[in-house]
């Protein structure tokens, strides 16, 4: 199971995706839900990812809560006809995990330094950034770059990406750089 690891970590949240499993999508299937709380304990809540929920009944496989912007599948006027104890439980979950991790007692002003942007995370961030590039192909050993010559470089590129790299993009990956 993928997800054993992240379980015995601590996560407090698990996404589920837009693709079926074994014949079930993801958000409403109650034996992978089930399987990560009764196998490996799992003890957090499961989101969906935007737009991935299907039906309003996705509750009663599990999940407990739907990021909709189109779908707009657990408005009020279809979750009134969900039993309340659902409901409890999709709540329960979320602010267990939220309890559990402190956020609702962190007086956490969302600003750029409480969101783990200290100088030793991005010092980290730089060093696996630097650690993961992959050179494909290096035809007459042209890299590294000598740094104590003068070279000419070509940067290829839609407008002025290569000045202005696209980092991001909606939702969850919405991320405002501390340094590039």
């Amino acid at each position: 199971m993928p997800f054993e690891g992240a379980v015995a970590g601590g996560v407090g949240a698990v996404m589920c995706s837009y693709n079926k499993v074994n014949g079930t999508y993801a958000c409403e299937n109650e034996d992978t839900m089930n399987d990560l709380r009764n196998t490996y304990g799992f003890d957090g809540y499961f989101m969906s990812d935007w737009d991935a929920t299907h039906s309003v009944h996705d509750i009663e496989s599990g999940l407990n809560q739907d990021e909709s912007l189109i779908t707009d599948c657990w408005n009020q006027d279809n979750l009134k006809d969900i039993a309340i104890e659902y409901i409890d439980r999709a709540i329960t979950q979320i602010l267990k995990s939220m309890i559990r991790i402190g956020i609702i007692d962190d007086k956490n002003d969302n600003s750029i330094e409480n969101i783990v942007t200290t100088k030793e995370h991005l010092k980290i961030a730089q060093e696996i950034n630097e650690e993961g590039i992959i050179l494909l192909k290096n035809d007459n050993k042209a890299l590294p770059l000598d740094g104590s010559k003068k070279q000419d470089l070509l940067i290829l590129g839609e407008d002025d990406l290569a000045f202005n790299p696209q980092y991001h993009g909606t939702g969850s990956s919405d991320v405002h750089r501390t340094t590039i």
